[in-house]
């Protein structure tokens, strides 16, 4: 009868050593399922973070050409800015000349009549001097 129960005893002990096993390779399964998926999730997220320095290396050469451009826009508005006060001052000089130029020839029209008036006046004195 203690060698029957004895007997059972380790059947039992055996299925209950099966039925660990078993589920300790499914949960084994279960985890090695999990850490998969994990690593594909993780070897998707390192791809994810090499397209996105990808693309924030590229909008840094895009910010740099931008800059660039910029760059050049400022010079050449300084450029125009500039040449806009050359030709302002080169128009202040011109007309400046031509205020010069039209005294001149004031000038000139009084000289001329003065010299008739000088003349005019010599001329009356000796119409005088001869009375």
């Amino acid at each position: 009868a203690v060698q029957s129960e004895r007997d059972t005893a380790l059947e039992d002990l055996d299925v209950v050593n099966m039925v660990l096993a078993d589920l300790s390779a499914q949960a084994m399964n279960r985890e090695l399922g999990m850490a998969t998926e994990e690593k594909k999730e993780i070897e998707h997220l390192k791809k994810e973070l090499v397209l996105t320095h990808t693309e924030l290396d590229m909008q840094k050469v895009t910010v740099k050409e931008l800059e660039e451009e910029l760059s050049v826009a400022k010079r050449d508005l300084e450029d125009e800015q500039q040449w806009k006060q050359v030709a302002g001052d080169n128009f202040g000089l011109k007309e400046a000349l031509q205020r010069q130029k039209a005294i001149k020839a004031d000038n000139r029209k009084l000289k001329q009549e003065l010299l008739e008036l000088t003349h005019q006046l010599t001329a009356e004195r000796e119409a005088t001097n001869m009375l």
